[in-house]
């Protein structure tokens, strides 16, 4: 069970990274290269467990837990994992 709420997880990560749009922000190295690390991470997690070589044991639900987690704030960012690291208030992305 806890293998599918991650594979849900992953994919959702994933996908809300990859259709992320700046639309006017600023752009920035280090948190690009950082969201290209996630979808990697979390891409490959979807490929193992589709391939039968991940399963996450019934010890590991905190950190189940703490990918939801994740996941519900990438997607109220909708994707901006600067936004993410600092909140959704902290930094709008765009230029004054």
């Amino acid at each position: 069970m806890l293998t599918i709420i991650t594979l849900i997880l992953c994919v959702t990560i994933f996908v809300r990274l990859f259709t992320y749009r700046r639309k006017g922000a600023q752009y920035r190295r280090a948190v690009s290269w950082l969201a290209t690390v996630v979808m990697a991470s979390s891409g490959a997690a979807v490929i193992f467990i589709l391939d039968g070589r991940l399963q996450v044991q019934l010890l590991a639900w905190p950190l189940v837990i703490l990918l939801g987690v994740f996941a519900a704030a990438t997607l109220q960012c909708k994707g901006n994992l600067s936004a993410v690291m600092k909140g959704p208030e902290a930094w709008h992305g765009r230029r004054k």
